[in-house]
């Protein structure tokens, strides 16, 4: 078995360019203490890399950036607040050039056959970018999306970064997964277990509060490097 496979290589679904998705972790756990041991899924664009596609692309207007085939128009992404938590330098880098490198093969049919890891969809960029007979949430999986109000019966949690998309969210009968920069809670909201301001009681694969849509929203406060740019 290889580290990982590459479960699809295509038109994004948000906007038709072509991108990559790799899970990762099937020999080597991740490292992530937050998560766990969780599979992670990879969305990137095919031909560029992750560093690349966040700047100007070259022939596009100013405004253009490749990666809105993977992260869509996320209000963290570097174009926009440039509050998102991921590294782009880091794993999704070097998911990116060992997929370059051909170190993963294609993924059979039926790759998660006898794997009860639970999968991360979504380690860096947006899941519902994949079509949906790639995008198969399963018990203990967790997935999140800016896309909910584009795309509907996703299995991701909304990932919102207010109370008015918070009560959007809601009337859509979707739970949701809130971003903030304050301490206080909205009803039916708990603090993500797995952070400090939810006492660090557990990780992400042995929680399982974010697998489904039944049960109170999660919250965690804007975190990472740029966490100082969310607005």
């Amino acid at each position: 078995m290889s580290n990982g496979y590459i479960l699809y290589e295509g038109p994004s679904r948000l906007n038709g360019e072509k991108i990559v998705v790799i899970v990762t972790g099937l020999k080597t756990p991740s490292r992530n203490t937050k998560t766990g041991e969780m599979l992670q899924v990879w969305i990137m664009c095919m031909d560029v890399s992750p560093i690349d596609a966040v700047k100007p692309a070259d022939g596009f207007p100013d405004w253009w950036r490749h990666d809105a085939a993977v992260c869509g128009d996320c209000k963290h992404k570097p174009s926009n607040l440039n509050s998102c938590y991921v590294n782009l330098g880091q794993a999704p880098l070097q998911v990116w050039k060992a997929y370059k490198r051909g170190s993963y093969p294609v993924a059979p049919t039926n790759w998660r056959d006898g794997i009860d890891t639970p999968v991360r969809w979504g380690a860096y960029g947006d899941p519902l970018a994949m079509p949906r007979r790639i995008f198969k949430v399963q018990k203990g999986d967790t997935a999140y999306s800016h896309q909910w109000k584009r795309f509907a019966s996703s299995g991701a949690m909304a990932s919102v970064d207010s109370w008015k998309e918070l009560t959007q969210a809601r009337l859509k009968g979707i739970k949701a997964f809130r971003v903030t920069s304050e301490q206080e809670l909205a009803y039916n909201e708990i603090w993500c277990p797995a952070t400090v301001e939810g006492g660090s009681k557990t990780n992400c694969a042995d929680c399982g509060l974010c697998s489904g849509w039944v049960g109170k929203s999660i919250v965690v406060m804007a975190h990472g490097a740029t966490a100082s740019n969310f607005i």
